[in-house]
């Protein structure tokens, strides 16, 4: 056991200092052109020979040795001109020794005669041989650094250095090679092989240098871009050349899109190569390596290749300064997947929109499993490189693209981003960098918002804890924000609150607030049921929401939510909204000997509308059969579904109670409400049958009639005494009337109301309970 662990210390210890030099050499050459030449003839074998001429540029003065990344592969000779060099090579790291010292901005040209096996990672990415078929892939996920040109050319195989190419590949004249930028020239040779001379003229990083060999038909367009025409060039295996066609006929109009949003398209041609690979594809620049098995004659892939195109902006033309800060390539090209699906299935609906389906499965997704995924909570410019290419620097990335667009507004969002993509073009950018820049363009301070969403873990979240009446038409909404294993409070946030009424009357303001707690004053005609949070889902906060309208009984079912609402009897469309709050719930005002534990993680908040009988069940998951569940830490210490309560309060100022429930499951399953309340949920340990919610409904009966009528209405209340204040409404929420009841039947006039149905409220002065009733004027 010790000398396993020795060994995968030496190993860590290892890729740190290769990574070390890395960035040492970055900062003492640099490579201003790659010229390889590389023969792919031995398929059986499995082998590559070549050589490799690069162009140096001394960075400081006195360099003696010129340290290059070469992965597995044999060096025969090293020459500078016609002088051989010196040089070790360790299997890595190819130490070449000048036999006279450079001194800051001179250059030379070293050629490098190499020849092997080209090396795989161990799970993805490197040089790979299948069938009569050979590519690179440009990264590899478990090799540290990530960059992974090394494996088939000596190199600066660094982020941060980035050079124009020139590849001529000798292949069998059954096989054609492409790489990246324009096919210049292909020379036949006697002994039945061809030379293709490719040459990419645009500066790039190591890792987007590509390779790709095999007997390949071209599919060609033109797509007329903003500022110039731009060739297409799709290289297929025969098979499938049939279905380049159907399978990117939207690409041009994605191309349209992107160019729209991000600034015209700067690379010499839009190229894709299909390879026999199935776990992913790579951005290659102007040559995406795409796996063949992808391009069906259909359109089920076309997010997968409008990804990879998107690195053309994201990733390609600005670079992230170093892997841990991945989300600034891949968190950017995934967003612009959503915003394909946004142009190809727009909808007013938000629950059909391309756009908002996408991020809304993105949040769900991010929020139950990135940190599983990832082994942890990483702050998006500082993810460690085991997790470089998982779903934090993706997903969460490409979740905080949408919050940002959102915060800043379309027009500066998209003006600014293209104005970053102009100035740092062919160069590398880190996230302050970033932020710092679309500050400056766009005029508005993005420091707090760099530090809440991008320069910590975890994620913000938002509340309504109280809604108080303060002057005629207004209330006063006191907001909290809670971290999920965040460090720090986000300050000049940004948030929607929309008020509902009675009738669903809907009314939103943006509020900008700092810190934990925050209180605003809004105007609403009518009193305000309840409130949300961020109703239109403009940030991607610790926070899973729905919205569903029922006209019919039955269960209904949202998995990302871990919620199911069965509906036992309706007499009229009802509407719902529940939301899983991924943070804790507060804890109990009170001491309750019949709590012992409240839920760390979780909790539910669920409101609803119903102008007539809607009554049911909620069901909430819970789930504790791994250390990385939500529930998992409330069922430690010998807890089990034996104590397993469904605890409730109607909002932030009541205290948490047990309520009746129903378990089905032992460490995973659902437990069931045995009625409907809006309010809050969270799961609880504590004695089931110590049930303390107050379910007494109130007795009293008032009718009001004659309904419908013509003239008047007559309000029979037996409780007027305490029911003595009423409020009439009409159909749009709109109060019209109030007063006070003076006897237990008490005539209202109505001869100048419009034709249609009204509500009229009767509200208790000791306890504030209402009564609702409704009736028509005809």
């Amino acid at each position: 056991m010790m000398k396993n662990v020795l060994k995968c210390a030496l190993i860590i210890l290892f890729f740190q200092n290769f990574a070390l030099k890395s960035q040492i050499r970055t900062d003492t050459l640099h490579v201003i052109h790659y010229d390889i030449h590389l023969s792919v003839l031995d398929f059986s074998n499995k082998k590559i020979g070549g050589y490799a001429e690069l162009q140096i540029l001394a960075k400081v003065n006195n360099l003696t040795r010129i340290n290059l990344d070469l992965h597995s592969l044999t060096v025969d000779s090293v020459k500078n001109n016609s002088d051989r060099l010196t040089f070790t090579h360790d299997g890595m790291l190819l130490a070449i020794f000048l036999t006279e010292a450079l001194n800051c901005d001179d250059t030379i040209t070293l050629r490098v005669y190499y020849q092997g096996v080209p090396a795989k990672d161990a799970l993805w990415g490197g040089f790979y041989f299948a069938g009569q078929y050979a590519f690179n892939l440009g990264v590899a996920f478990t090799s540290i650094p990530h960059n992974f040109g090394r494996v088939w050319f000596p190199c600066l195989d660094y982020f941060t250095d980035k050079s124009t190419y020139s590849c001529s590949v000798r292949t069998s004249n059954n096989k054609m090679a492409i790489c990246g930028g324009v096919l210049t020239d292909t020379t036949h040779l006697p002994d039945n092989t061809i030379i293709w001379r490719w040459e990419l003229t645009t500066p790039i990083p190591t890792y987007l240098a590509s390779i790709a060999v095999g007997n390949y038909v071209v599919y060609e367009d033109i797509y007329e871009g903003i500022e110039r025409d731009i060739p297409i060039a799709i290289y297929a295996p025969p098979a499938y050349i049939d279905n380049v066609a159907s399978s990117f006929v939207n690409l041009k109009e994605i191309l349209r899109l992107f160019e729209n949003s991000f600034g015209a398209y700067q690379w010499e041609r839009v190229g894709y190569v299909l390879v026999n690979f199935s776990s992913g594809a790579m951005e290659h620049a102007t040559n995406i390596a795409y796996p063949q098995s992808a391009v069906n004659g259909n359109l089920t892939y076309q997010s997968f290749y409008s990804h990879e195109l998107a690195h053309s902006w994201f990733g390609n033309l600005i670079t992230c300064e170093q892997a841990e800060e991945m989300w600034i390539n891949e968190g950017f090209a995934r967003y612009c997947e959503a915003l394909v699906e946004g142009h190809f299935a727009p909808n007013d609906n938000p629950y059909l929109d391309g756009y908002k389906c996408n991020i809304r499965a993105l949040q769900a997704s991010v929020l139950q499993t990135a940190h599983i995924d990832d082994g942890g909570y990483y702050a998006l410019d500082n993810v460690p490189q085991h997790s470089t290419y998982g779903a934090t620097s993706y997903d969460k990335g490409a979740l905080v693209v949408h919050t940002l667009r959102n915060y800043l507004g379309d027009s500066l969002f998209f003006t600014g981003v293209k104005q970053i993509l102009e100035n740092f073009q062919f160069k590398n950018i880190n996230s302050k960098q970033f932020f710092d820049s679309l500050s400056h363009y766009t005029g508005v301070n993005l420091q707090n918002f760099y530090e809440g969403w991008v320069n910590q873990p975890g994620f913000l979240h938002f509340s309504i804890d109280s809604i108080r009446p303060t002057r005629t038409n207004y209330y006063q909404l006191f907001v909290r924000q809670k971290l999920n294993n965040a460090t720090s409070f986000g300050s000049d946030n940004k948030i929607d609150i929309t008020l509902f009424d009675e009738f669903g009357t809907q009314r939103t303001e943006q509020f900008n607030y700092s810190g934990e707690y925050g209180n605003f004053e809004m105007f609403s005609e009518t009193p305000p049921l309840f409130a949300v949070v961020d109703f239109y889902e403009k940030m991607s906060d610790a926070t899973i929401d729905y919205n569903y309208t029922f006209t019919q009984t039955g269960t209904y079912i949202s998995a990302e939510a871990g919620f199911v609402c069965s509906v036992q009897r309706i007499d009229s469309a009802a509407w719902l909204r529940v939301e899983h709050n991924f943070v804790s719930p507060d804890e109990l005002k009170n001491a309750n000997e019949n709590i012992f534990d409240i839920s760390p993680n979780h909790y539910w908040r669920v409101e609803y509308l119903a102008n007539d009988e809607f009554t049911g069940t909620f069901s909430f998951k819970f789930k504790a059969d791994a250390p990385t569940e939500l529930d998992y830490p409330l069922f430690s210490g010998g807890n089990s579904t034996a104590n397993l309560v469904l605890l409730y309060r109607r909002n932030a100022t009541d205290d948490w109670r047990i309520i009746p429930s129903v378990i089905q499951g032992n460490l995973s399953g659902m437990i069931k409400s045995t009625q409907f309340r809006p309010g809050e949920y969270t799961f609880g340990m504590g004695n089931r049958e110590a049930t303390e919610i107050n379910q007494k409904k109130s007795s009293t009966h008032c009718i009001v009639y004659p309904n419908p009528t013509l003239q008047n209405i007559t309000i029979d209340c037996p409780d007027y005494q305490e029911f003595n204040n009423y409020f009439i409404y009409n159909s749009q929420g709109k109060l019209l009337f109030e007063g006070r009841l003076h006897s237990s039947k008490t005539v209202i006039p109505t001869a100048g109301f419009a034709r249609g149905y009204y509500l009229i409220k009767l509200k208790s002065s000791k306890t504030g309970e209402l009564i609702t009733t409704k009736f028509i004027i005809q």
